[in-house]
């Protein structure tokens, strides 16, 4: 009996997957990500920001 059980299973899993793989229909996207670390959320220093300190930016970065 659970032989019989198992074996269904199977099956069942492997009709589930066929069924659901399709090949990708959709156009090709390129994706870049750029990673900077923490530059407070600015491209560049916030020279009016006291709070701040003009520690923000990627300049500092490329030090």
């Amino acid at each position: 009996m659970k032989v019989k059980i198992s074996l269904t299973c199977f099956f069942i899993f492997f009709a589930f997957l066929f069924i659901h793989i399709d090949p990708s229909t959709g156009n090709k996207t390129s994706l870049t990500l750029i990673y900077t670390s923490n530059t407070l959320g600015a491209v560049e220093p916030c020279g009016t920001c006291p709070e701040s300190g003009n520690a923000g930016g990627l300049a500092r970065r490329a030090h």
